[in-house]
């Protein structure tokens, strides 16, 4: 259940910067499981932001729902698959049909790994 999807901008020296080029200016990011790189994705600024913001809730949601220690671990991961749902969902708004399909690919294999 601890297993975290998330993007990460290509350099995080530059992830800064890149708030405040040009809508549309399009640039690598790395598309992240857990601690490992899985592959990457060409994105505009605009939807880089949107992502990092949907990340940001999800974490905050995620942790919250993590330091709440009188659910069951029944409802816990409930609670964990519909938050994930929701983030999949926002995800999926936010790129293109393509990006998300290779975003899938990318992610997919990574949640029945060890």
């Amino acid at each position: 259940m601890k297993t975290v999807f998330f993007l990460l901008p290509l350099l995080l020296t530059t992830a800064a910067p890149a708030q405040s080029l040009k809508d549309q200016r399009s640039g690598p990011v790395y598309v992240m499981a857990g601690d490992r790189v899985v592959g990457q994705l060409e994105m505009d600024t605009v939807q880089r932001a949107k992502l990092m913001d949907i990340e940001a809730r999800y974490e905050a949601e995620l942790s919250a729902l993590e330091e709440n220690d009188t659910l069951s671990d029944a409802v816990m991961t409930e609670r964990a698959r519909q938050l994930n749902g929701s983030r999949t969902a926002g995800i999926r708004s936010v790129l293109t049909a393509e990006q998300f399909q290779r975003w899938l690919a990318m992610v997919e294999p990574e949640k029945s790994a060890p």
